[in-house]
């Protein structure tokens, strides 16, 4: 998605640009210190799902999951401050 090859560049940036506080089109998007990332939840039947990725680092963290005992975003937030 990020090499173009799957959406047009200006599609993209549409998509990352925030309109309703940090949310734009179907992802959050988050000012982190120095890291800015994308994130998409998903939740149906009992899977779950997280998509965080780091638009300055090309960092992508997927996250899937048969159980709501575990908050996704925290477990994904925490995998992204260790490798960054």
């Amino acid at each position: 998605m990020f090499d173009f090859k799957l959406l047009k560049k200006e599609t993209l940036d549409e998509l990352l640009t925030p309109g309703l506080d940090d949310y734009g089109y179907s992802v959050w998007i988050r000012d982190v210190g120095k890291y800015k990332r994308m994130e998409r939840y998903g939740r149906i039947a009992g899977a779950n799902a997280v998509w965080f990725h780091y638009l300055n680092k090309d960092l992508s963290i997927i996250i899937l999951s048969n159980t709501n005992l575990t908050d996704l975003g925290d477990y994904a937030f925490r995998i992204g401050k260790a490798i960054l």
